[in-house]
């Protein structure tokens, strides 16, 4: 044999080698479309932004997706498919995350390489979540504590045609000449400190940047200001979830008023500015 020929077998040989000959496990796949959600009267609207599946199989994490998506499985055969809402926290992009006031959807299904299975999930609320706060501002509201002195400048309601959904939405008006609103709620509750999360999630839109979150009181203290949640301008209607949770566990205050804060922007070229809000809750376990 040539030394051509000797060398050509022996890269083959090295090749060959380097090769990974274990069992390739071909996938089947998941197609989810969108996620859906239901509620019961209680928890208020079913209205939700869940851009993101956090899909499991067997309880093993196979990955989070936005939707609609497919997604590849290697665990074969018969499965329990779980299917948890994901949120964009804070609003931010780049805080993707498992939105913990929602149980998951669970399915099972079985499962064959190559195959597509479409998952179609439906998530509810758990059923120890506490609404502290549930403001619809169908046909009246509480955000009536005017913080900004400025009687021109409150949380009025929106005629219907106008509201995102139900009877009414929020509505703020902001001009030059009235250029501040802080509207607290009328009511004070409890929100305990524990280990599990506590979030504020509301609809809106807005031609300005606006802020949500809460004051908190403990008697013979000065109210403590956690407004703090920064809605950026969004000109149709968007939800949002805020994870308030270091807030409540930094305050450990006795009692909570949710409240809106909002301010005229010389930047903006309308003369006359509007903030709609619906659906403002406070949720905590």
């Amino acid at each position: 044999m040539n030394r051509t020929g000797r060398l050509f077998i022996l890269i083959s040989l090295v090749i060959y080698g380097c090769v990974d000959h274990s069992e390739v496990t071909v996938p089947a796949y998941l197609f989810i479309p969108a996620i859906e959600m239901t509620t019961v009267k209680v928890e208020g609207t079913a209205s939700q932004s869940f851009r993101d599946a956090w899909v499991y199989v067997n309880d093993t994490f196979v990955g989070a997706y936005a939707t609609p998506c497919k997604v590849p499985v290697t665990i074969l055969g018969n499965v329990e498919v779980k299917v948890y809402a994901g949120i964009r926290e804070n609003g931010m992009i780049t805080h993707p995350t498992r939105y913990s006031m929602t149980a998951p959807y669970s399915e099972t299904l079985v499962l064959e390489p190559t195959r597509t299975d479409t998952v179609r999930p439906i998530v509810h609320y758990y059923a120890q979540n506490v609404f502290t706060f549930n403001e619809t501002f169908d046909g009246s509201h509480f955000f009536k504590s005017d913080r900004d002195g400025d009687a021109f400048t409150q949380i009025t309601l929106t005629a219907q045609d106008q509201a995102f959904e139900g009877r009414n939405s929020g509505e703020i008006i902001l001009t030059k000449d009235h250029p501040l609103l802080i509207a607290e709620y009328d009511i004070a509750r409890a929100v305990p400190v524990t280990p599990n999360q506590v979030y504020i999630e509301l609809n809106y839109k807005s031609d300005v940047e606006f802020y949500v979150g809460f004051y908190g009181y403990t008697p013979g203290l000065s109210p403590r200001d956690y407004v703090l949640g920064k809605i950026r301008p969004k000109d149709s209607w968007n939800k949002i979830y805020f994870n308030f949770t270091p807030y409540i566990n930094e305050c450990t205050c006795t009692d909570y008023r949710v409240a809106v804060y909002a301010a005229y922007d010389t930047a903006v070229a309308k003369t006359i500015q509007q903030v709609n809000l619906d659906n403002f809750k406070l949720i905590h376990q």
